[in-house]
């Protein structure tokens, strides 16, 4: 059975479909979605930073709802923003809605920062506001800091660079050339030094090898040193057990009898009387030696039977 609609009725129809496109599109253009269930929050802030409807709203990066409304309260100075977000998002009582940019062009948004509290906000409550300093407020004020401090140091480098100038004169500069002739001359010598030690690796092992065979060779004869070391150590303990003071005081005590002129060793080496006395018998001794090699017949008689 078809039904069948009078002219009236069909035109109604259209007009309702109609009304209630352009209620979805202008809640569209708005931000606002009719399919879902929102939840309505109030915020305060001295200043909107460029929050207008319909702004987005975010949950660590994920947009959760927008900015309804902006009004301004003239008796608290302050800007009254209402946000909707879905309901199916629990904000804690502890949260903050921070304003901030939501991209380099400076486009403001309204970022919840979710607090750790059980108890949630309800429709209509007020959420804690703050506002982010963004990239280019933060460049604002401080390009004067910055602008002074780079002219301080063009200004300083400017100065190094005149004195860099006037170190570097014609006579400095040449100078500065015979240093760096210097010290590529010293750089080839360590070249050739270099190569030199190359070349000469096998005879450097070979000393090395020597050194470590003498250092073995200690190594095995330590207990022969050890010994030789406890002799020597022997040697002076018995040396100081001696009693060489005394020795030595009685060799002096000799020498000074030597040398006195009242002993007899002493009147027989400087005693002139002694020294003639022999002179004179000797000189007897050869008188009496010439006497018997000219008359022997008169010292010696020789008789047979």
């Amino acid at each position: 059975m078809k039904i069948k609609l009078s002219k009236e009725v069909k035109a109604g129809l259209i007009v309702v479909l109609i009304g209630m496109s352009m209620y979805w599109l202008v809640h569209f253009l708005k931000g606002q979605d009719i399919f879902h269930r929102f939840t309505q929050y109030r915020i305060e802030y001295q200043s909107i930073e460029g929050i207008s409807p319909p702004s987005p709203v975010y949950i660590r990066g994920l947009k959760i709802g927008t900015v309804k409304e902006v009004s301004y309260n003239l008796k608290k100075d302050l800007f009254d923003v209402v946000i909707q977000v879905e309901s199916k998002y629990p904000i804690p009582v502890n949260s903050v809605a921070q304003i901030f940019s939501a991209d380099l062009l400076g486009t403001k948004a309204i970022r919840i920062n979710m607090g750790n509290a059980a108890q949630t906000l309800g429709n209509n409550d007020h959420i804690p506001s703050d506002v982010a300093i963004d990239l280019i407020s933060y460049l604002s004020s401080e390009l004067p800091a910055i602008k002074g401090e780079i002219s301080s140091v063009l200004t300083r480098l400017d100065t190094s660079l005149m004195r860099l100038n006037t170190l570097l004169g014609d006579k400095n500069q040449e100078h500065l050339e015979s240093a760096l002739a210097s010290l590529s001359e010293t750089l080839r010598h360590f070249r050739a030094l270099g190569v030199w030690l190359n070349n000469e690796t096998l005879p450097i092992h070979t000393i090395i090898e020597n050194l470590n065979q003498l250092s073995v060779a200690l190594s095995a004869g330590s207990a022969d040193i050890e010994k030789t070391l406890s002799n020597l150590s022997a040697f002076t303990d018995t040396l100081k057990q001696t009693n060489i003071a005394e020795a030595i005081q009685n060799l002096n005590l000799l020498l000074e009898q030597i040398q006195s002129t009242d002993g007899s060793v002493g009147k027989l080496l400087y005693s002139d009387e002694v020294h003639q006395n022999l002179v004179r018998l000797l000189q007897n001794l050869d008188s009496l030696v010439s006497n018997i090699s000219q008359n022997p017949k008169g010292y010696f008689r020789i008789s047979i039977f």
